[in-house]
């Protein structure tokens, strides 16, 4: 019994230093070779701190909440370079399952961030801080993927503000990857020195929810687009096949001539925009419906309807006999517009290029002639669903600067 006993302690004491132990359990620090700084996107000139081309790029791992001190090659590496320091917080072992946001926030990091924020304090180079990376993206690749976007942004400013504090001179990066839907998690000005996307991530590799683009400078140019509301320098990251020596300059260059060119369309500057702005709040609530069989019409407490309508059915006059019968009901009325279908019967396919050459000017008067004759609250919903990447509607996977050319020519 003492024997095994010996053989069983032994062989525990062997386990936990094997890699594969310390791999899961312990806190890592290496070189982030996957992903290299390969450009800065700067539309209004506020990169001049910072040479991309200098950057070294380290990954921080915390899988514990006791002091982190494997700080050798960072340390090492922020004596000769500038460095971008990508921070992920992870709880493995029996704790695994627990909301790494939450514990952020519950101080459960504060010695590894204090630790780091003294060691950051030191360094002689540019230094940049991304935390939690990829936030955005719908898969399960990080344990602060698919989160509560508010409880991310209330994590990621917690961790911000004491980096700050303990090494001013940080450069903090608000990391997305660029996937659709990342400015839900975007955590205002204060904190924020940069952004950074990755021109396909691993997060992204690991989902089909949304399609690839075909090629670099594309994947750049949609991925910069959703970055539109964000007033702040864009770092670009690679990946092991997109890398320093084979990113194309030109590709920057050719993307800030694209939205100099419809600045006053899309890429205004006015259209920056902040979580400290104050949203309306509803101070009651309506009851809606879309009832084409006109069962609950007329219960009491609905208050608004909602109608499909297309060109053809302006041009036969059968949405102005809808239109009227809701307002005859005294209800508030939503219209979404599909505009691709006439009496012609030949769907067009490019029906927002035919929109704004003219085409169905007439049927477009007529329309708003029929909506400005009630006096109850219209809400007109112009060619919805734009932004989904499939072909379901003709004005689907378009480029979005003509489809905003669209709605403000019809304003």
């Amino acid at each position: 019994m003492i024997a095994g006993g010996i053989i069983v302690i032994l062989a525990l004491v062997g386990w936990f230093t094997t890699p594969l132990f310390k791999s899961y359990f312990f806190d890592d620090c290496y070189a982030r070779v996957q992903e290299p700084v390969v450009g800065v996107f700067d539309a209004r000139g506020k990169a001049n701190d910072i040479n991309t081309k200098g950057i070294q790029h380290y990954s921080v791992v915390w899988k514990n909440t006791a002091k982190w001190a494997d700080d050798e090659p960072l340390k090492k590496a922020m004596t000769n370079h500038d460095v971008m320091v990508t921070v992920e917080t992870w709880l493995k072992g029996s704790s695994w399952k627990k909301n790494v946001l939450e514990e952020t926030l519950q101080g459960r990091f504060d010695k590894k961030i204090d630790e780091l924020g003294e060691l950051l304090s030191s360094a002689r180079h540019t230094v940049l801080v991304r935390w939690d990376p990829d936030m955005e993206v719908p898969t399960y690749v990080y344990p602060w993927q698919f989160q509560s976007p508010k409880l991310y942004i209330h994590a990621f400013n917690y961790f911000s503000e004491k980096i700050k504090k303990a090494a001013p001179n940080v450069k903090i990066v608000w990391g997305p990857t660029g996937y659709p839907g990342d400015t839900e998690f975007w955590p205002g000005n204060k904190n924020v020195d940069y952004a950074s996307i990755t021109l396909g991530s691993a997060s992204e590799y690991s989902t089909n929810a949304y399609p690839f683009a075909k090629s670099v400078p594309e994947m750049l140019k949609l991925k910069l687009h959703r970055m539109r509301f964000i007033d702040k320098p864009v770092i670009i990251l690679g990946t092991s096949k997109i890398t320093k020596a084979n990113f194309n300059q030109q590709w920057l260059a050719d993307q800030l001539a694209y939205m100099n060119k419809y600045r006053n369309v899309i890429y205004s500057p006015v259209n920056y925009t902040d979580t400290d702005k104050i949203k309306p709040s509803r101070t009651s609530l309506r009851i809606g419906v879309f009832d084409p069989t006109k069962r609950i019409l007329n219960q009491p407490h609905i208050s608004i309807e909602h109608i499909f309508t297309d060109m053809g059915e302006v041009q036969r006059g059968h949405f102005e006999k809808s239109f009227q019968q809701i307002v005859q009901r005294h209800h508030d009325v939503i219209v979404t517009m599909e505009p691709w279908k006439d009496t012609s019967g030949r769907a067009d396919t490019n029906v927002t290029k035919s929109i704004l050459n003219g085409r169905y000017d007439t049927e477009i008067r007529q329309l708003f002639h029929i909506l400005s004759q009630t006096k109850q609250t219209v809400y007109l919903r112009w060619m919805h669903e734009m932004e989904i990447p499939i072909h379901r509607y003709a004005w689907q996977s378009k480029d979005p600067v003509d489809c905003i050319k669209y709605l403000k020519a019809l304003m």
